[in-house]
């Protein structure tokens, strides 16, 4: 049986100074293995499959978790896809000195900052998709403290130590509304609002329903009931539309080839955008470029 490397914190870490942060630009394969520190991870872009206790799951920009200590898990990309995914890992006594020993960490006053990420709930790893809001703030930390360690001027311990601890805090009181089942704030209709203006912005990358029901907290057919009551179409075609309007927009304001641009907003197959986009508007995209004005007149009043 081939043994599952589990990573110690002294071998890329120093031990007065337990933290580093790496981005991963590319795609990403880390097969089966585990780490003595405490491992924060941030999907910045992209998406991603991840395999812990032998359940997979796609994981899609936007999603922060946390892997404990000694906790055996994967990261592949899909179809070598590429990502950006930031990976924190610390050694709980950074933020501690007191918590070198992992069975006497509830005994400190700063346990609080790290148990929503070591704890399991249901067997279910620390995890939540952050609004767009929330992100930003998280990417500011993490790009703060990233200067930081690469600038290491006086006092960057102290400076990296407390933005760390403001990420914890912020992702943490995340993690506990979203593992609070009785919390009175929670409302399906704004999440789904931050799904659309997800794919407002995303559209370009692959988006499937049950990826944006993930990140809105939704069972899938009960998002995509919500989604065609609250916009009075279904989710594919709301999705398409989004696309096929920035298609029209390259048609009329660039020149990009209709090839280019069908990749642009999103399709991988050029027959696929032809046929969506003259569903949609009428016209095929060649047409539209040759007519464009007219053409985009009758598809706004129509």
């Amino acid at each position: 049986m081939k043994q599952i490397r589990c990573y110690q914190y002294n071998e890329t870490m120093s031990l007065d100074f337990p933290f580093k942060i790496l981005t991963h630009k590319r795609s990403y394969n880390h097969r089966l293995h585990s780490h003595e520190y405490l491992q924060l991870c941030y999907i910045r872009k992209g998406r991603c499959r991840h395999v812990v206790g032998g359940r997979s799951s796609i994981l899609v920009k936007g999603d922060f978790f946390a892997i404990p200590p000694f906790l055996e898990h994967e990261m592949t990309s899909i179809n070598n896809e590429i990502t950006e995914i930031v990976l924190i890992d610390f050694m709980p006594f950074f933020v501690n000195e007191q918590m070198r020993d992992y069975d006497e960490l509830d005994k400190t006053i700063d346990y609080a900052y790290i148990k929503p990420f070591i704890s399991l709930k249901d067997n279910q790893l620390p995890e939540v998709n952050l609004s767009s809001a929330m992100q930003a703030e998280v990417e500011d930390l993490i790009d703060k403290m990233t200067r930081e360690l690469e600038r290491k001027e006086l006092g960057y311990q102290f400076s990296v130590k407390a933005d760390l601890l403001k990420l914890l805090i912020t992702v943490g009181r995340e993690l506990e509304r979203k593992n609070n089942p009785y919390n009175l704030t929670v409302n399906p209709r704004k999440d789904l609002y931050e799904a659309i203006e997800y794919i407002k912005e995303n559209y370009q990358e692959p988006i499937k329903l049950e990826d944006m029901a993930r990140l809105s907290g939704m069972a899938p057919t009960y998002f995509s009931n919500l989604f065609k009551n609250t916009l009075n179409k279904p989710f594919i075609k709301y999705l398409n539309e989004v696309r096929i309007r920035n298609a029209m927009d390259l048609l009329k304001n660039t020149n990009f080839n209709i090839t280019e641009i069908s990749m642009l907003v999103g399709y991988n197959h050029l027959s696929h955008f032809n046929r969506v986009f003259k569903q949609i508007t009428g016209v095929t995209p060649t047409d539209f470029r040759k007519n464009s004005v007219e053409n985009e007149h009758k598809f706004v009043h129509s």
